[in-house]
C-alpha cells in the first residue's frame, strides 16, 4: 500500500484501532497514533477520496494529523490560546 499526506505506515490487527505512523512534515519526526480507521478507508483516501469522506469517524484534528503529521500538542505550541493566527494588519 502506498502512503499519502503524513501517513507513512498503518498496521491493522484484531483490535478496532489501527496503529498509524505519521511523519511531521515540518520537524521530520515520526509519531504513532491509534485511530478508528479501516483498510478500505485508507485505500479510498490514497486513491483520491476526500479525507472527510474517506474517514467519516475521524474529527478534524485527527484528519489534520494524517495530512500534516502535526499533533494537537504541536499545534498548541505553534498557536497558543489567545494567539491570533492572522494578526489584524489591515486584512493582510
Amino acid at each position: 500500500m502506498g502512503s499519502k499526506g503524513a501517513l507513512i505506515n498503518v498496521q491493522f490487527d484484531e483490535s478496532r484501532l489501527a496503529r498509524c505512523t505519521v511523519l511531521n512534515n515540518f520537524t521530520m519526526e515520526t509519531s504513532v497514533h491509534y485511530l478508528d480507521i479501516t483498510l478500505a478507508e485508507v485505500t479510498n483516501w490514497i486513491n483520491g477520496t476526500h479525507i472527510q469522506k474517506a474517514f467519516p469517524r475521524l474529527n478534524a484534528t485527527q484528519r489534520e494529523l494524517l495530512i500534516t503529521g502535526i499533533t494537537p500538542q504541536q499545534w498548541d505550541e505553534l498557536y497558543p490560546e489567545g494567539d491570533e493566527f492572522f494578526p489584524d494588519n489591515g486584512g493582510y
